[in-house]
């Protein structure tokens, strides 16, 4: 597949657990928003690079960790960040 990894190319070579917080992800974490759209909870799974792109990163597996949506967007805020409290499912049954 060409293109940037998707979260579950990432988590069957590095596992699923969050690189920051080093909590499992949950792929259940999300709910039907309406026709054809889902909202992701806090703790979905997403792929964070250790590089950002922006910052001269690669989309290659190599750059590429498993993380919570939500630490993967405090770290994107605040890239100076080194601690991280794993977040609360938010949609989950």
């Amino acid at each position: 597949r060409r293109g940037p990894p998707r979260w579950q190319q990432v988590a069957q070579r590095n596992g699923s657990k969050c690189w920051l917080c080093g909590t499992r992800t949950y792929p259940d974490d999300r709910r039907r928003a309406g026709v054809g759209t889902e909202q992701l909870g806090a703790t979905y799974p997403t792929v964070d690079y250790v590089v950002s792109i922006d910052r001269g990163g690669t989309y290659d597996m190599g750059n590429a960790r498993i993380a919570h949506r939500l630490c993967a967007e405090s770290r994107l805020a605040n890239p100076g960040r080194e601690e991280f409290r794993p977040p609360l499912r938010t949609y989950a049954a």
